[in-house]
């Protein structure tokens, strides 16, 4: 779900032409002492609060058939 969110959000930033750095491709000590070296703008963090599972649709491309009788 991580992964997911962050992918989106760069190709989002991507598009206002700012870069984005995923967190899940960097090692906590490189991002945090790339924080401390001031090397970075911005920083966004984002905590899910509860994770939500929606229903899934699921459609076949079958047919029903009843029984004889």
């Amino acid at each position: 779900m991580r992964q997911e969110f962050e992918d989106e959000m760069e190709e989002l930033l991507a598009k206002s032409n700012v870069t984005g750095i995923k967190s899940h491709m960097v090692f906590p000590r490189e991002l945090r002492q790339r924080i401390r070296e001031g090397t970075l703008d911005a920083v966004l963090v984002v905590r899910p609060k509860e994770v939500r599972q929606e229903p899934e649709e699921v459609v076949t491309g079958g047919f029903y058939l009843p029984p004889p009788g």
